[in-house]
């Protein structure tokens, strides 16, 4: 879960959330670890991944299908829920959009954006905080597009090619990780991108990253990346 408000979030801390959507803020201390527990009493909002906490929304992707009616949506106590449409629905995936248009999901508040890197598209959207879309950025020459299964009325999650699997935000860029392959298999891309969408920069890796975590003055990004044997190490690189 991200925090990234107007407030700088705290030294040495981070946030959880649960499937009881309890959201746990973390803060690392010399010995041990100190959390806050905190209820987020929206009723509307369901089980989701990708959560952003702003000073007054929660952003998120939902995981499931029931009462979801877009890729992502912003909640908070008083007004309920507002579900985001993506810039545009092609028929084709107009009975499967929240599945076609799933999206790696980073709000900054202080920038007053949200991007969706989405991961059947090979295009990264930009919105402001009540999600009105701004513009899209476009990673490649040819369109790729989420492949349907025979009914034409589901995606082929498994036979899609997978665009853009992670992302990561700091107060100057948000950090787009881009695979291009159906079964994770190519070596890793990191896009790094202005809040108002502009590309500043461009990193191919020696390896298939899976996770990423940028240090806040954005000289170097933690990932997590697949060795020879299938297993997970933790590596660093310079940006």
């Amino acid at each position: 879960m991200k925090s990234n408000t107007k407030e700088p979030a705290g030294k040495d801390e981070f946030w959880i959330v649960d499937n009881q959507l309890t959201f746990n803020k973390m803060q690392v201390l010399a010995d041990s670890l100190r959390f806050d527990r905190k209820y987020i009493l929206i009723p509307e909002l369901v089980p989701s991944t990708h959560y952003n906490v702003t000073t007054k929304e929660v952003y998120a992707v939902p995981i499931v299908e029931k009462n979801v009616y877009g890729p992502f949506c912003y909640a908070n106590r008083e007004e309920g829920i507002y579900w985001v449409e993506p810039p545009k629905v092609a028929r084709t995936y107009r009975s499967c959009k929240h599945v076609a248009y799933l999206s790696n999901l980073c709000v900054n508040e202080r920038q007053n954006s949200v991007v969706a890197a989405l991961r059947f598209f090979n295009q990264i959207d930009f919105y402001d905080l009540k999600g009105t879309y701004q513009r899209s950025f476009t990673y490649g020459k040819e369109p790729i597009v989420p492949l349907l299964k025979k009914n034409d009325t589901q995606v082929d999650v498994l036979g899609t090619t997978k665009c853009f699997i992670d992302i990561f935000g700091t107060d100057q860029y948000v950090y787009c990780l881009y695979d291009g392959s159906a079964d994770f298999s190519n070596l890793s891309t990191l896009l790094v991108l202005s809040w108002d969408g502009q590309l500043k920069k461009r990193l191919n890796f020696d390896r298939s990253i899976k996770r990423i975590a940028v240090d806040p003055s954005d000289r170097f990004l933690v990932a997590l990346a697949l060795d020879e044997s299938g297993a997970l190490d933790v590596v660093k690189y310079s940006i």
